[in-house]
C-alpha cells in the first residue's frame, strides 16, 4: 500500500527529496489554500531528484500533465512518468482527478480503479483532516500540520498521511502556492528498523 502512495505522491506533481537545508516552521498565523496548491493545466511538468536511505544512488522523476481519459464516467487527467535510474529508463501513466475540494488518485493508467484515494482535501487549513481510503483491513488519514517555508518556497502547506492502525508508516509532503509538491518524505517503520525516501522538486516548466 505504501509504495502505491510513494508513486502517487510523485504523481501529485505529487514531488520530492529532503530539501537542501530542510524545513523551517513558520511562527505566523495559519490562513487556508485552495486547488492553487496543485496546478495541473495540461502540458505542466515537474522534475525531482529521489534519493533513499537504503542507497546511494540518485534517480530523477519527471511528471506531466499529459491529457485526460475516463473511469466510469469521470474524466480524470493523465500524469505522464519518466523514471531515471543509473542507465535504467521507464515510463508510465497514473492518474488524478482535481477538483476544487480535492486531489485524488485512481492508480495506475494500465490497471485503473474507481476506488479513488483522496490525498488532499481543500481547503488546506492547519488542523483539518480527512479518511485518505478506508479498507476492511486498513484505514488511513490526511492531517494538514504546519505551514513551513522549503528552500526558495515560502508558506508550504505540510500534509501528512498515516495508517491509523500503523502509525509508524507515514507520508510527509509540502504543497507551494502555484507550483504543487515541493517535497515528499516517506517514512517506513518495521519492527525497530526505520527507511525513509526523500524526494525534492528541482524544476518545473510553466
Amino acid at each position: 500500500m505504501y509504495k502505491k502512495y510513494w508513486f502517487v505522491c510523485l504523481a501529485l506533481g505529487f514531488m520530492i527529496l529532503a530539501i537542501i537545508t530542510g524545513c523551517e516552521t513558520l511562527q505566523k498565523a495559519a490562513t487556508s489554500g485552495g486547488r492553487e496548491y496543485f496546478p495541473n493545466t495540461d502540458g505542466y511538468s515537474w522534475t525531482f531528484r529521489l534519493s533513499s536511505s537504503t542507497t546511494t544512488e540518485i534517480a530523477t522523476a519527471k511528471f506531466t500533465a499529459n491529457g485526460t481519459t475516463s473511469i466510469d464516467g469521470i474524466t480524470v487527467q493523465k500524469l505522464k512518468v519518466e523514471m531515471i535510474s543509473g542507465a535504467h529508463v521507464s515510463t508510465s501513466e497514473t492518474l488524478v482527478r482535481v477538483t476544487d475540494s480535492d486531489v485524488t488518485w485512481y492508480t495506475s493508467a494500465s490497471n485503473p480503479t474507481s476506488e479513488a484515494l483522496k490525498m488532499i482535501s481543500f481547503p488546506l487549513t492547519i488542523g483539518s483532516k480527512w479518511i485518505v481510503n478506508q479498507l476492511a483491513t486498513m484505514t488511513s488519514e490526511g492531517t494538514v500540520l504546519s505551514q513551513e517555508n522549503v528552500g526558495s518556497y515560502n508558506d508550504c502547506f505540510k500534509v501528512k498521511i498515516a495508517s491509523v492502525s500503523s502509525p509508524g508508516n507515514t507520508i510527509d509532503f509540502w504543497l507551494a502556492k502555484d507550483v504543487g509538491v515541493a517535497k515528499v518524505l516517506i517514512t517506513n517503520l518495521s519492527g525497530t528498523t526505520e527507511t525513509t525516501n526523500l524526494a525534492e522538486l528541482t524544476g518545473k516548466s510553466f
